[in-house]
């Protein structure tokens, strides 16, 4: 359910979820992989563990071929939305450009949908593509410095823009999909509730860590536990008054 980071011609994918936890490394460090473990502890051992290991393999070699297909001359396509994920993966690679020396030969275009629910070769007949000048990249891995520097818990779309914010910011989709329910209900659809209405630009796994939260904090009970091999939040849960 995690929404893609950009992705380039080959295509080449960044699914870092970047919009959540540490940003303060450089390029596919291990505290990228970190936050990304966390994210997929909601999910069996054995799948969540290599899932989360997959994917930053995978990001880190398709940064070392950007790389070096850039400086051989070649170009790259890069296609994002405004998901959070997508927006901060946009960011996050205009600083590895200007960190390269990289100026041109860059190309985006960008989804309003987004990209993660998008049918199979949406990103081959995409239009109004335009290659990214040496000021947009500039400007684009400043953000991302800002952000770093900032390195809050989560980074958020406010108002229209890319902003950090707290660990609670989501809290209160929570907390209004929960009086609806009734005493004891399923986490699972609780949380595709809130996804459903595509809101939030968050994750399940992000929500469900914070309901995990709660139910350390006393807020909720456990009633019955997931099925085994399914995801923590395939359990019914209680409200505590």
């Amino acid at each position: 359910q995690h929404a893609q980071s950009p992705v380039l011609e080959e295509p080449a994918a960044f699914h870092l979820a970047l919009s959540v936890g540490d940003i303060s490394g450089e390029g596919v460090d291990d505290k990228r992989l970190a936050a990304l473990e966390r994210l997929f502890s909601v999910y069996p051992e054995n799948v969540g563990g290599a899932a989360a290991r997959s994917l930053f393999d995978g990001a880190a070699d398709n940064l070392h071929r950007l790389r070096r297909r850039l400086y051989a001359g070649g170009q790259a396509r890069l296609w994002y939305s405004g998901h959070p994920d997508e927006w901060c993966g946009f960011y996050w690679l205009m600083a590895q450009l200007k960190n390269w020396g990289v100026v041109s030969g860059v190309f985006a275009v960008r989804r309003t949908e987004g990209w993660s629910g998008a049918p199979a070769g949406a990103w081959q007949k995409a239009e109004g593509q335009v290659e990214l000048t040496p000021a947009r990249i500039s400007a684009g891995a400043d953000k991302w410095r800002t952000l770093q520097r900032e390195n809050a818990p989560l980074r958020a779309i406010v108002r229209g823009r890319l902003q950090s914010v707290p660990e609670n910011f989501y809290d209160g989709w929570l907390e209004r999909e929960i009086e609806a329910q009734t005493e004891t209900f399923q986490e699972a659809q609780l949380i595709g509730a809130i996804l459903g209405r595509g809101q939030t630009g968050t994750s399940d796994a992000w929500l469900a860590l914070r309901l995990e939260q709660w139910i350390r904090q006393g807020r909720l009970q456990v009633v019955t536990a997931a099925p085994e091999g399914s995801p923590k939040y395939h359990r019914i849960l209680k409200r505590i008054k």
